[in-house]
């Protein structure tokens, strides 16, 4: 995850857990942006951060593929609320 100093780690874990369907133990790395130059017209923008993922497929490409046409259904939904 990537979050801001504001941000409660153990909250946005719990969303982003429930959002990709993933327990918590599998996040691995939590970066916080501590830049004191960020501008202020975007503050509070995304509330929950960002997330980076990698898939990790262990040998099996039919889980591979399955996760990654998730991903893709998740964007298609994300464009759709942007437009």
């Amino acid at each position: 995850m990537h979050l801001y100093p504001d941000t409660d780690i153990r909250k946005t874990m719990i969303y982003w857990s429930r959002v990709i369907g993933i327990p918590k133990s599998q996040f691995i790395k939590t970066q916080v942006d501590w830049r004191k130059d960020k501008s202020g017209k975007k503050k509070r923008k995304l509330p929950h951060g960002t997330l980076h993922l990698r898939i990790n497929s262990c040998g099996k490409k039919e889980f591979g593929r399955s996760f990654h046409r998730r991903i893709m259904g998740w964007i298609e939904v994300a464009k759709e609320q942007i437009q």
